[in-house]
C-alpha cells in the first residue's frame, strides 16, 4: 500500500512531540536549556542591531540623520551646554524636575523656561511626540530664552565692570571723589 504524502511530516512532528515530552517529564534542569536558548536568541538578533541604520529618506533621495531615541536632539540640551559656563547645567543623575526647579530659582521671572521644559518632556517621553508646530515652538522658545540669557549675562558683566571701575579706576583716570 502507498504511503500518504504527508506521512513524513506527520512522523517528524510526532517525534518532536515525543522528544519534548521526554524532556519535560525528565529530572533535567531547565537552566541548562534556558542558557542555550538565550544564547541562540541573542546571536540571531545581533545582525539586526548591527545593521540597523539611524537615518530615514527624505524627499529628493537624500538621507538625514535621526536620533536613536526621540528627543535627543531637543533644544533643552543646547540650553544645558550654554548654562555649563554659569555652573547651572544639569548635574549627572539629577532628575529633570530638580534641575527645572533649580533654574526657576535662578531665573524666577521666566515662564518661557517652564514652557520649554514642558515641550521637551512631550518630545522626549510622549509616545506621540510633538507636532511640527510644537517642535518649532520649542526651537523658537529655546532660542529666545538663550538670547535673553546672553543679554542678562552681558548686562551683569557691564554692571560688574562699572562697579570695579568705580572702586579701582584704570591708570590715567581721576579717582572717584571721597
Amino acid at each position: 500500500m502507498a504511503r500518504p504524502w504527508w506521512e513524513p511530516a506527520s512522523d517528524a512532528f510526532s517525534n518532536l512531540y515525543f522528544q519534548f515530552s521526554k524532556w519535560r517529564w525528565s529530572k533535567a534542569s531547565f537552566a541548562r536549556y534556558a542558557n542555550w536558548l538565550l544564547a541562540r536568541n541573542s546571536l540571531s538578533d545581533r545582525p539586526h542591531y548591527l545593521h540597523q541604520r539611524a537615518s530615514v529618506s527624505v524627499r529628493g533621495g537624500s538621507r538625514r540623520s535621526v536620533p536613536p531615541w526621540p528627543g535627543l536632539d531637543s533644544e533643552l540640551f543646547l540650553i544645558n551646554r550654554q548654562l555649563a559656563a554659569m555652573q547651572l547645567s544639569r548635574m549627572p543623575n539629577e532628575p529633570l524636575h530638580s534641575w527645572q526647579q533649580r533654574l526657576e530659582l535662578a531665573y524666577p521671572a521666566s515662564d518661557r523656561l517652564r514652557r520649554i521644559f514642558h515641550l521637551h518632556r512631550s518630545l522626549r517621553f510622549d509616545p506621540l511626540g510633538l507636532k511640527n508646530n510644537e517642535r518649532e515652538m520649542l526651537r523658537d522658545e529655546a532660542l529666545v530664552w538663550l538670547a535673553e540669557l546672553a543679554a542678562r549675562a552681558k548686562e551683569k558683566q557691564a554692571v560688574t565692570n562699572d562697579a570695579v571701575t568705580s572702586i579701582c579706576p584704570p591708570p590715567g583716570l581721576p579717582s572717584a571723589p571721597e
